[in-house]
Order: C-alpha cells, then sequence, then structure tokens
C-alpha cells in the first residue's frame, strides 16, 4: 500500500465505534389489576483503539521515509497530530460520562418500578370497593326515582281531576296535556296489574278520561258548529289555489284548533267524534249548495252574482258569461224561445261553484283526518251533496219535458257540454277506495245526455205528427217552418256538442258529417210535412202559395249561408229546393190563365190589336169583346175574391210572381 493510499484509509477510518443498546419494555394494567412488569438491559460501550496505533505506526513510517527521501518535516503535520490526540482524548472523556449517567438512570427507574409496583399492590383493593359502592348508590338512585313515578301515576287521578272536570276554559293546551298525563298513567298500570289498588287506579283514570273526552267532543262539536256556516260559493275564487284550498272555506286557527282535538282523539283511539264531523260537514256542503234555490226547475243564487269560475282551467274551454245577475231557467228559456245565450244558465255556474265548494272540502278532509278514515268519512260527507246535484239535475230534465219548445234542447245541450268537461275534476275530487261517488256523478251526466239524444228524434217525431195541423189560411210562412230552420241556425251554433251527442257512423262509412246528415234529414221531413199540408187543400191557390212561402224561406235561408254546412253538402239541398220554387211558380201562373186567354184574344200574340179602335166594330165584334172582358173580369174577380186573404211576406218573392202572370 502506498503513503498515499495509507492517508486516505486513514482519513475514513478516522472515527470512534460505539455501541449503546437499551431496551425497556412496560406493562401496565387498565385498572391496577396487576403489578407493573419492566426490565432493563444494562447499556453496554464498547470502545475500540486497537486500530489506532497501527496508523500511528504508518505514519512514523512515512515521516522516516520522507527524511531518508532527504525531505524536510513540516511542522504543520506534527500540529495536526497533535490536534488529533486531544480529540481523541475528549472523545474518551465523553464516552465515559455518557456511561456514568446511563447507568445513573437505570438506577432511578429501577427504584420507580419497585415503588410503583408497592402502590399498585395498596391501591387495588380500595378501588375496587369504591367501585361497588358507586353501583349500590345508583341503584338506590334509580330505585327511588321509579317509586317516585309510580306515586306519581297513582296520584294523578288526585291532581288531574280538578282541572279535567273544570273543562277547557279555553286553555286547550293546559287541558291536552292533562289527558296525555292520564293516557301515560294508563298505559302504565295496565302493563303493572301485579301493583296494589293498581284496579281502583286504573277505574278512577279511565273515569276521568271518559269525561275529558266528553269535554273535548263538547269543544269539537261547538268549533264545527262555529266554523262550518253557510257560505256563498259564488264568493270561492275563480281559480283556487295549488296548495291549502281549505282556507277558501276555513281561516287557518280553525284549522288548527280542530286539527289538534282530532289528533288527540286519535291517540286515545276515540272515535265517535268522526260521526258528528261527517254530520256537520255534510250539511255544510248541501246547505252552501241549497243558496242556489230550486223552483220546478229554476236555479237562481239570490243576490249572487254569476261568477264564471273555473274559466282559467286548462281542461275547460272557456265561454262567455254574462256581466250582469241573471237567472235563467229551462221554463223562462222557452217563453223567450231561440234568445238564449251560450254558457249563460244559472246550472252551469252552480256546477262550477260546486266543484271549486268539493275541491276545498276534501282539501280540509285530507288536512285534518287520518288517512285510513278520510276514504271512508269523506264518502259519507260528499254523499248528500252528490245526491243533491242529482236532485237538481232531475229537476232541469223534468222543467223540460214540460216545455213545448225546442230550443230548451239547446240549453240542456249547454249545460251537458259544460258538465262533461267538468266530470273528470269532479270524479277526481270524489274518489275514494271503494267509493262509487265518482261513478254516481258520471250517471247524472249520463241521464242529460239520454235525454240530449232523445230530443234529436224528439224534434223528426213532432215534425211528422204536425203534419195532421192544418197550414195557416192565408199561407204564409208556418211557424213549423221558421222554428225547424231556426233549430237548424242553432244546430250550427252547437256544432260540435250536436256532433258528440248524435250516434257515429260505423268506421270507414263515407258520410257527411252526422250534423250535416241530421240537418238533411230535418229540411226532408220538413219538406214533406209542408206537402202533405198542401195535398188536402187539393192543390189550390192558397196550397201553391203556401209551398212557395215556405219553399222560398228555406231556400233564401239556405242561400244566405245562415245553414253553410248544408250549402258544402253539393249544393245538393239549395237546387233541390228551388227547382221546388219553379215548379210551384208555374202551378200558381197557371191560376191566371183563364184571365191571360181573354185578353189574349184582345191582344194578339204578335202585339197588335184584332179590333183596333180606328174602324168602328160590328155587332158581333162588340159582343165578343164585351163576352170577353166580361169573362175578364169575373176570372179577376174570383181570384181577388180567393186569393185577397193570401200572404206573401218576401217582396222578392212578390215580384218575382208578379212577372209571372
Amino acid at each position: 500500500m502506498s503513503p498515499q493510499q495509507q492517508r486516505e484509509q486513514l482519513r475514513r477510518t478516522r472515527s470512534v465505534r460505539s455501541t449503546a443498546t437499551v431496551l425497556p419494555t412496560e406493562d401496565f394494567s387498565e385498572t391496577f389489576k396487576g403489578p407493573i412488569k419492566s426490565s432493563f438491559k444494562e447499556q453496554e460501550v464498547t470502545t475500540d483503539y486497537s486500530e489506532l496505533g497501527y496508523y500511528l505506526q504508518l505514519l512514523d513510517e512515512e515521516s522516516r521515509a520522507r527524511r531518508g527521501a532527504r525531505f524536510v518535516f513540516d511542522p504543520s503535520t506534527e500540529d495536526l497530530f497533535e490536534n488529533d490526540e486531544r480529540d481523541i482524548a475528549f472523545i474518551k472523556e465523553s464516552l465515559q460520562r455518557a456511561d456514568n449517567l446511563t447507568n445513573q438512570v437505570i438506577d432511578i427507574l429501577d427504584s420507580f418500578e419497585d415503588r410503583l409496583g408497592v402502590l399498585e399492590t395498596n391501591i387495588y383493593p380500595i378501588h375496587k370497593l369504591l367501585q361497588k359502592w358507586k353501583q349500590v348508590h345508583e341503584n338506590i338512585d334509580q330505585t327511588m326515582n321509579s317509586i317516585g313515578k309510580v306515586l306519581d301515576i297513582f296520584d294523578t287521578p288526585t291532581k288531574v281531576e280538578e282541572r279535567i272536570m273544570d273543562g277547557t276554559r279555553g286553555d286547550y293546551p293546559a287541558y291536552l296535556a292533562c289527558l296525555d298525563q292520564i293516557s301515560d298513567a294508563i298505559q302504565y298500570l295496565l302493563s303493572h296489574k301485579n301493583y296494589k289498588s293498581a284496579d281502583k287506579a286504573l277505574e278512577a283514570l279511565k273515569k276521568l278520561r271518559l269525561a275529558g273526552i266528553a269535554e273535548l267532543e263538547n269543544v269539537f262539536r261547538s268549533l264545527l258548529v262555529k266554523h262550518s256556516a253557510l257560505i256563498d260559493p259564488t264568493r270561492l275564487p275563480e281559480t283556487m289555489p295549488e296548495e291549502n284550498k281549505y282556507l277558501e272555506i276555513l281561516p287557518a286557527n280553525a284549522v288548527a284548533e280542530i286539527s289538534k282535538i282530532i289528533q288527540r282523539f286519535n291517540s286515545l283511539a276515540h272515535t265517535a267524534y268522526l260521526k258528528e264531523y261527517k254530520d256537520k260537514r255534510s250539511k255544510f256542503l248541501v246547505g252552501s249548495l241549497k243558496k242556489f234555490q230550486m223552483e220546478k226547475g229554476t236555479l237562481a243564487a239570490k243576490d249572487s252574482p254569476i261568477s264564471p269560475l273555473l274559466n282559467n282551467n286548462p281542461n275547460i274551454n272557456n265561454t262567455p258569461e254574462p256581466s250582469n245577475r241573471q237567472s235563467i231557467s229551462l221554463q223562462n228559456t222557452q217563453t223567450q224561445g231561440q234568445g238564449y245565450q251560450k254558457g249563460t244558465h244559472r246550472f252551469i255556474v252552480f256546477l262550477r261553484c260546486a266543484l271549486s265548494l268539493l275541491t276545498a272540502e276534501r282539501d280540509l278532509a285530507e288536512e285534518l283526518l287520518d288517512s285510513s278514515a278520510f276514504e271512508s268519512v269523506f264518502s259519507e260527507v260528499t254523499s248528500p251533496f252528490v245526491e243533491y246535484v242529482g236532485e237538481l239535475t232531475d229537476g232541469i230534465l223534468k222543467s223540460r219535458r214540460g216545455g213545448e219548445s225546442v230550443f230548451v234542447n239547446f240549453v240542456l245541450f249547454d249545460i251537458w257540454d259544460h258538465f262533461i268537461r267538468v266530470v273528470p275534476l269532479f270524479q277526481a275530487a270524489l274518489r275514494t277506495r271503494g267509493g262509487t261517488l265518482d261513478d254516481d256523478i258520471m250517471e247524472i251526466v249520463n241521464r242529460i245526455r239520454t235525454i240530449c239524444q232523445k230530443s234529436f228524434s224528439d224534434f223528426e217525431e213532432d215534425i211528422k205528427r204536425d203534419s195532421l195541423k192544418q197550414m195557416p189560411v192565408d199561407g204564409t210562412v208556418y211557424e213549423l217552418t221558421s222554428t225547424s230552420v231556426n233549430y237548424l241556425k242553432r244546430l250550427i251554433e252547437y256544432r260540435d256538442t250536436v256532433e258528440a251527442l248524435l250516434p257515429q257512423p260505423p268506421p270507414g262509412t263515407p258520410r257527411n258529417s252526422t250534423v250535416i246528415e241530421y240537418m238533411l234529414k230535418i229540411l226532408a221531413l220538413l219538406r214533406a210535412n209542408l206537402e202533405k199540408k198542401a195535398d188536402k187543400e187539393k192543390k189550390t191557390a192558397l196550397s201553391t202559395i203556401f209551398l212557395l212561402n215556405n219553399f222560398h224561406y228555406i231556400y233564401k235561408t239556405i242561400k244566405s249561408g245562415e245553414l253553410a254546412p248544408v250549402v258544402s253538402n253539393n249544393g245538393a239541398a239549395l237546387v233541390e229546393f228551388e227547382r221546388a220554387m219553379d215548379e210551384q211558380r208555374s202551378i200558381y201562373a197557371q191560376y191566371w190563365n183563364k184571365a191571360h186567354d181573354s185578353m189574349s184574344l184582345l191582344v194578339g200574340d204578335d202585339g197588335k190589336k184584332p179590333f183596333p179602335a180606328t174602324k168602328a166594330w160590328s155587332s158581333k165584334e162588340k159582343s165578343t169583346i164585351k163576352e170577353k172582358l166580361k169573362v175578364f173580369n169575373t176570372e179577376i174577380e174570383e181570384q181577388y175574391n180567393v186569393q185577397k186573404g193570401f200572404t206573401v211576406p218576401d217582396l222578392e218573392l212578390q215580384q218575382r210572381l208578379r212577372d209571372d202572370v
């Protein structure tokens, strides 16, 4: 190894190797249940200086070699060795002090371990005893508390009797708290019947609970009576709110009070209050609806303006409502004829108000009643409501059957049209599990539909039966003609409704709409009726004028576009009546043939006079002229006497007849 390598190795190994190992172990019990165990291994410190002399020897040899090689000794090298020697001495001293300190700490820890073991041995029995007495103390406290609660339960009748017997006195929370206390006491004693005097206490508590329930029933009844005062349904808003609809018929504070009492009844498993609820709320519904008074089919709400409820409902087609107060019935509609305005009948307003009232009542029942009781209770509450609606409907239908005007049918069409559109809302408000009220309301609608459908065949029969009556003595437009034409005009106004009521053709049948088919059928029956009446007069001038007046009236109405659907049927009806008019005009002109023939001898066919005034007439010519004039005057007088009572009200027809004659 060269001197340079030896120096490098010396620098790398210029360190002191020392080892010290301390391996403590501790094991303390959680609650001083065993002695503390600890052990320490004595620290070992080993210092190895064997190589140091070897390196010093190497340094000495290197120094000699340098001197032998005539190197000059560097004084700084000697200082370096002195510094290293001092460092080594310092390290030895420090290691020695560390060994001394380690031994002292080990002695201290051993002493602490011994004393701790002695302390644990003395304290542990005391700790176990304290734990035992603590458990005994807790048991005593729990026993005393339980005894106190039991005594309080047995003393409950004495404590609350006076408060229960005095009634609520307006303090509902305190009274309900007493009932809760009684219920808790009864429940406890029922589960601990082994106590002495438990039966006696139970009997007293049950009597107090019955008295409290009776008081609550009185309060409940008073609240229902107070807040079930009849209201005017027309005052309800046109659009009911999405939530809390019941606030439209009952104030919020009343709902809260009634709800608290019902909840208390439910907690007491008391259901007798439901009978009172059904009675008062059903009377409220029907009584409020009776604000609309009905007499022989008349529906009129006294001092109640028509409120177009539900007009903003997207499920209902809006129709204009009258702005002023009206009382329209089927009877006065009959006297007014075709003057009825669509959507103005009071029964339509009644339906809207009834729906709003029913919707609010259902929302109230859902708010107050338990889900288990809601279905049956609400069905009984609303059953009289549905019956009353049915009675009103039957009254309307009976008044219709007692009327003579066909235009009352359009009132029924209007009622049915509005009813059928709100039926889904009625059914939704009435629907309950196992209930049939939603079906009952549909049955009412079907009764109206049946009468409406029958009205079409009834009108056909009326036209047929009318053929037995005599035509007007003046040959003017017959009442049945004007009635039928106006009836067809109204059919067009109610076309969608009539389309839904008339029987529909089989699928795939190439036909016009049912309304057009029905209108053409009515026109055909009307014409047959008119011609049959005319035949009874054996084709006299009166029968001809009668047919002309009536055919012209029908023709003019069709041509004016008032019966547009009929014209849209390729104009067949228009052409048919025009041909019939031409035929009757030709027949009418024949009644003047004698007069026309007598004048033809005085005026030739070429317009020249066969008896000119410029020459003297012979006796024969004069006799002929007198005869012809006599025939003319006689014919004119005869036709005048026959037709002077005839009436042709249409000016256009008058002029055409003059031209024909």
